[in-house]
């Protein structure tokens, strides 16, 4: 679990330097979307959201 944590840390010193190097408003909005990906809401979301379409997009069958 030590790997895990590291790769954690890692990936979330990388997601800041991205964040504080970019406009304004990804100051604002990224961070509340990190830490919603970082417990899976949004993929709950995008699950949610295929369910009630039927989980087609444009691509051909």
């Amino acid at each position: 679990m030590k790997v895990m944590g590291q790769l954690r840390a890692a990936d979330r010193r990388l997601a800041r330097r991205v964040i504080d190097g970019g406009p304004a408003w990804a100051r604002r909005v990224l961070p509340a979307v990190e830490e919603a990906a970082e417990h899976t809401k949004v993929w709950w979301a995008v699950t949610v959201l295929l369910a009630a379409t039927g989980g087609r997009g444009r691509w051909p069958r």
